[in-house]
């Protein structure tokens, strides 16, 4: 057991980072970091504590870093720009160069989204021009730059995200209260203007796991794309996903307004359509299989009936 490789997760107590944890598990010795929800095992960790997080690469000396911690949720992001300009660059900066100067060399994988395009010119292939349309797309672009001025790492975009857990750690898995609708609200805006991409954590994890294996040396790093891109390809609007859920229910969503214009849609402005291209990980040997999306929640909603 002492040859076995080690993985730290950041963020290992959110939605995506319980799922790389538990996928990584399978092969490697992991150290998951957390902070307000960081139980046994995790190892509590504040990212903005540089010293810190230098500290734990050192005692831990791993193979690859998945930096799955961050601020992001767009609406939140907008309201606390500082914070979330030292969580999602400036830490993933120093986490990176701190990596860096270990002697093991760790690749560093870093998390990032759709959200560094604007929408306008679906589907996107990694080296398309970004141009974010809300803070938190710019902070996650400036994190890219910043990790990537680090040798040993690469970022993976990925879309909004659904997977096991509590509703309220997914825009996707909140969107079964609204259908709910236990607090009887009438005329909810519900956006029908946006096109997503819902992705599940596990697929992640494993294309996570794959990019890690594929890219374990120092060697085979050399001249291979920095940047790769992973997505299902099943669209919805946050009204369609709605009706689907009320399917799967047996509920009516009548309590809910269809937003079909971007000047009608709540919070912060998203981009209509981020689609992602995939090519570049295909490319690499990587599988961009993942789950459709309709059959794990019709398992999941039914199985908690």
């Amino acid at each position: 057991m002492s040859s076995q490789k080690t993985a730290i997760v950041t963020g290992a107590s959110g939605l995506l980072g319980r799922a790389v944890y538990k996928e990584f598990e399978k092969s490697y010795k992991v150290v998951g970091t957390g902070l307000t929800r960081a139980q046994p095992p995790l190892v509590k960790l504040d990212l903005l504590d540089h010293e810190a997080v230098a500290s734990l690469i050192e005692q831990e000396q791993p193979s690859v870093v998945i930096h799955c911690a961050a601020e992001r949720r767009p609406d939140v992001s907008e309201k606390q720009q500082e914070y979330t300009e030292k969580l999602n660059v400036k830490a993933t900066r120093k986490l990176a160069e701190a990596a860096a100067k270990s002697a093991s060399k760790p690749l560093v994988i870093y998390i990032s989204t759709d959200y560094v395009f604007d929408g306008q010119n679906a589907p996107y292939e990694v080296d398309d021009k970004t141009n974010p349309t809300n803070w938190y797309g710019h902070t996650k672009l400036n994190g890219e730059l910043a990790i990537l001025e680090s040798p040993n790492t690469i970022a993976l975009r990925i879309p909004v995200l659904y997977g096991a857990g509590e509703n309220s750690e997914s825009s996707i898995n909140t969107l079964v209260d609204a259908v709910w609708n236990k607090a009887g609200k009438k005329d909810v805006q519900m956006d029908h203007w946006a096109a997503r991409f819902p992705t599940n954590v596990e697929d992640v994890a494993h294309v996570l796991k794959d990019l890690a294996q594929k890219y374990s040396t120092e060697e085979s790093r050399k001249d291979q794309p920095r940047v790769f891109q992973f997505s299902a390809d099943q669209k919805y609007t946050k009204y369609e996903i709605c009706q689907i859920f009320g399917d799967i229910l047996g509920l009516p969503i009548d309590h809910l307004i269809a937003q079909d214009t971007v000047e009608q849609t709540p919070g912060v402005i998203r981009p209509r359509d981020c689609k992602l291209s995939t090519k570049t990980l295909q490319d690499a040997g990587i599988s961009v299989d993942h789950v459709d999306f309709k059959q794990w929640w019709q398992r999941r909603l039914t199985a908690n009936k």
